[in-house]
């Protein structure tokens, strides 16, 4: 994702979310007025009209260009970055850049795995680990 529009995406990501709850106010609001179990039925089969329909409709979303590159599918991964930023240009040396920076971090993900959790709690990054846990416990405490 350009760093020039990311602002933007996650600005609109906000505004969808809320927006999504202002509707669920309102639809719980109206249904509010009826009685017996039209009330809820009515608020949950309102709800499953996005869902049915952003279900319905991934499947027609193309792959993430990550998900390929990380799958060793480096020529699909390709043309899918070149659709997303050249119009299916895939000579187009942005393209190529994008490539070979996800490919990148592809490898330094594949050399440095994230630890788990036993390795957290009791491994190389214990204190950390712990006083992270501690400011949250006596942060919750105070409220």
């Amino acid at each position: 994702m350009e760093n020039r529009i990311r602002g933007r995406i996650v600005s609109m990501q906000q505004c969808c979310i809320n927006f999504g709850i202002l509707i669920a106010f309102w639809i719980q609001y109206g249904s509010s007025f009826l009685s017996g179990n039209a009330s809820w039925r009515l608020a949950l089969g309102l709800q499953m009209i996005p869902t049915a329909s952003l279900h319905l409709t991934m499947y027609f979303m193309p792959e993430s260009p990550r998900w390929l590159a990380q799958r060793d599918e480096h020529e699909k991964a390709l043309h899918a970055l070149a659709r997303l930023h050249s119009d299916g240009n895939i000579n187009d040396p942005f393209v190529h850049a994008e490539l070979a920076e996800i490919e990148a971090k592809i490898q330094w993900e594949r050399q440095n795995p994230p630890p788990s959790y036993i390795q957290m709690l009791v491994g190389r990054d214990r204190r950390r680990t712990w006083l992270g846990i501690g400011v949250v416990s006596l942060y919750c405490r105070r409220e």
